[in-house]
């Protein structure tokens, strides 16, 4: 996963995205990322393991307080990349 994000960071960089947009997004995808291993009591989660269902739940216990619909957004758009791009 850590190739993903890194992946989708690229992609922001070359949309022309802030360097905060892109530091904010990353550490929100690790941040998830960690919290899906914990979740599905893992050491490493692969890209169709992630569903509705654990952002929901991310969002609600490990999303940043008042940031909400932010995390979400932030999470599903990266979804969207990846799956754009073949790798899901």
């Amino acid at each position: 996963m850590d190739q993903a994000i890194g992946d989708f960071a690229t992609h922001l960089r070359d949309r022309n995205r802030s360097p905060l947009t892109i530091a904010r997004y990353t550490d929100l995808l690790r941040r998830f990322v960690r919290f899906a291993c914990s979740e599905l009591h893992q050491d490493t989660v692969t890209p169709n393991q992630v569903d509705k269902a654990l952002v929901v739940l991310f969002v609600r216990e490990g999303g940043v307080a008042g940031a909400q619909a932010s995390a979400a957004t932030r999470i599903l758009g990266w979804q969207r990349y990846e799956r754009s791009h073949g790798f899901w």
